[in-house]
């Protein structure tokens, strides 16, 4: 198991107000979204995701992102896993 598997499956154990590193999720991102996630214009604290037509934002605090976000990424990389 690869170390962005290894992440999704701890991630998976989270709860909803616990947090990881930012660039934890940004690793992640670029590996199942890569070129369909960024930060809007303007400094945003939120990062846009697109995927399969939809679009979900995802809060920053500070370097830190909460698990009840994380498991919408989990949603949205089963959506594209199921769409291969």
């Amino acid at each position: 198991m690869g170390s962005i598997e290894k992440r999704l499956e701890r991630w998976r154990g989270l709860k909803n107000f616990q947090t990881v590193p930012r660039n934890e999720e940004e690793a992640v991102l670029n590996r199942y979204f890569k070129g369909r996630w960024g930060f809007p214009r303007g400094g945003s604290s939120h990062i846009k995701i697109k995927a399969k037509g939809r679009s979900i934002s995802i809060a920053v605090v500070g370097q830190k992102v909460y698990g009840f976000y994380l498991k919408r990424i989990l949603e949205l990389i089963a959506q594209e896993k199921e769409g291969q």
